[in-house]
């Protein structure tokens, strides 16, 4: 799995996986070099929120065409709730490489 990403707050981290598709993301150059992932902060104090998007490649579908892409969740408490300290940093890039 290659797409990623990770939200941590208050000691726990959510992750979202999938798998990397060839072909053309959405919010992107033409040619391939779209993006896999969408991050949006609304950053309204009263109503603040963030969306994390892991995103599948544009497709024209036909009558009877079916495509899956599927993204695991995971949750995983972290040691520490500190996210600029090392070992905090650390276990998310493991986790994030599936370790």
């Amino acid at each position: 799995m290659c797409n990623s990403l990770a939200t941590v707050k208050d000691g726990l981290a959510m992750m979202e996986k999938a798998t990397c598709q060839d072909g053309e993301y959405p919010d992107g150059a033409v040619g391939g070099a779209g993006f896999p992932v969408e991050v949006y902060n609304n950053g309204d104090a009263k109503e603040n929120y963030a969306e994390l998007e892991l995103l599948f490649p544009l497709h024209l579908f036909k009558q009877g065409d079916r495509y899956q892409y599927t993204v695991r969740w995971s949750l995983h408490q972290l040691l520490s709730s500190d996210v600029n300290a090392m070992a905090t940093r650390d276990a998310i890039e493991k986790f994030l490489k599936g370790k």
